[in-house]
């Protein structure tokens, strides 16, 4: 088969974007917070995470959307709403957040990065046909709201965390 310049770089960035990148970056993440001295703010990122990761496979089973029929690479599972997309905005916006208050160049750089990231990985899910403009729009706007959610409540989820950890731990 011959492929566009254009498939090209989606099957690029499909590949360099999966599930286990995802998860290895937020664990990463998570431990460069925790080694920090931010214990809190990684279980918070970490548990976001699991949170939108949660609704986007409850989305999945409760839809039965299926894939677009012409498309350029297989994936067999549910395509409502698009996981890579959620996962990618999610990322995008959450590692800028917990960066801002060390280093506001970083958190910006950051975010222009993860930007970028986000724009080829939602494109190539519409270019190699593995989800509609809806499912991406959808994945999209869930790893919007879900760290919108955590920033709203990020001093009351932080005192809930600190609350359980002196109960569980006593001290």
């Amino acid at each position: 088969m011959r492929y566009t310049e254009a498939e090209w770089l989606g099957l690029y960035v499909n590949a360099i974007a999966n599930a286990p990148l995802f998860v290895g970056v937020a664990l990463v993440f998570s431990f460069a917070l925790s080694v920090n001295g931010e214990t809190t703010n990684a279980i918070l990122f970490l548990g976001s995470n699991i949170v939108l990761m949660l609704i986007v496979g409850a989305l999945k089973i409760t839809t039965h959307v299926g894939r677009p029929q012409n498309r350029l690479i297989d994936a067999p599972l549910q395509a409502f709403p698009s996981g890579h997309a959620a996962a990618s905005m999610f990322l995008t916006f959450t590692i800028p957040y917990f960066t801002f208050p060390k280093s506001i160049s970083i958190a910006l750089t950051l975010l222009v990065i993860g930007i970028i990231a986000t724009f080829l990985v939602a494109m190539s899910r519409l270019v190699l046909n593995v989800h509609t403009r809806l499912q991406v729009m959808a994945g999209l706007l869930l790893g919007v709201l879900v760290p919108a959610i955590m920033v709203l409540y990020h001093d009351e989820l932080t005192q809930m965390l600190h609350f359980s950890q002196k109960a569980f731990l006593g001290y």
